[in-house]
């Protein structure tokens, strides 16, 4: 999957705009979470269920990962 088949990209809020490590995230067609490197946006492309990015959401949020 390309990144141009990929809609709504949206940078993280806690991004500093100069140039850090940061990600994207958007929506397959297919209802699965998009995510990239922002620095790369022709680069890889992780795809994961919209059950998985709901459990990893949560498990951020809920300070699962520590």
């Amino acid at each position: 999957m390309r990144g141009n088949e990929i809609t709504g990209w949206h940078t993280s809020s806690r991004s500093q705009g100069a140039g850090g490590n940061c990600v994207e995230v958007g929506r397959a067609a297919d209802g699965r979470a998009a995510i990239r490197h922002s620095r790369r946006p022709s680069g890889a492309i992780l795809l994961c269920s919209p059950a998985g990015w709901r459990a990893f959401v949560a498990g951020v949020c809920g300070d699962t990962f520590g």
